[in-house]
Order: structure tokens, then C-alpha cells, then sequence
């Protein structure tokens, strides 16, 4: 592969990038302790006084119910989001609730992989 040499304002632009990333000083926050209840937990992001929250499952917590979770709490699951999670709920109201987590396979964007996925994170029981 053949590599053409950066020009001067490329390699300042770069560096000045680099710097301004150094500078604004990206801070990674995350809670501490273990979590106890089924909320999600959450991870902040803090980028010079902005803070943005990114819901995050914790696989040490207990299992969400298929049949009784919320469109909220069915986002929180790997690879579920809000159009995944409202189909859900979806397919639940119009079939009745899952008697296997199998059944999930027959719910509109949900494919084996994603199924294999999820496996672990959810349940029938309560």
C-alpha cells in the first residue's frame, strides 16, 4: 500500500487536533458499587460541562422479565432499543405473552444472532 506524506498544514491540523483532545481534559466516569436493583445502570460521559448518560446493562443483575418488562427496561438489553423494545411489546399484546424465550426469534428484527445474545440477560419467570 502506497502512502502519500502528510503536507505541513495536514500534520499541524492533526497535531492541534491532538492537543485541543489533550487539553479538554475527556474524563470517563462510572459509578461505583454494585447495584442492587433492576434499574439500569448508567455511565456518564463528561466532555467540557456536557454530560450525556448511555443506559447500560449489568449482566450481574437479575434477568428482565419478557412478559412483564416495560418498553424502557426491554431497551436496556444488548443489541434492544427503542423500536426493538416497542415491537416487543407489540408482538406480546397481539399473542399473548412468550411461553419460551425462543418465541422471541418470531418478533421483526430479532434474529438468531441477536437471540443468542439476549439469552442470558432475560426470563419468563418473575
Amino acid at each position: 500500500m502506497n502512502r502519500r506524506a502528510l503536507a505541513p498544514e495536514e500534520r499541524g491540523l492533526i497535531l492541534l487536533l491532538a492537543a485541543a483532545l489533550m487539553v479538554s481534559g475527556i474524563v470517563l466516569l462510572r459509578p461505583s458499587g454494585s447495584p442492587t436493583s433492576s434499574t439500569p445502570s448508567v455511565d456518564a460521559i463528561v466532555l467540557e460541562n456536557v454530560r450525556v448518560l448511555i443506559p447500560t446493562f449489568d449482566a450481574r443483575r437479575s434477568r428482565i422479565n419478557i412478559n412483564s418488562a416495560t418498553e424502557e427496561e426491554l431497551a436496556t438489553l444488548p443489541g434492544i432499543g427503542e423500536v426493538l423494545a416497542r415491537r416487543i411489546v407489540a408482538h406480546r399484546e397481539a399473542h399473548g405473552g412468550f411461553t419460551r424465550i425462543d418465541r422471541l426469534i418470531d418478533v421483526s428484527g430479532i434474529g438468531e444472532v441477536l437471540l443468542s445474545r439476549l439469552r442470558d440477560h432475560v426470563t419468563l419467570d418473575d
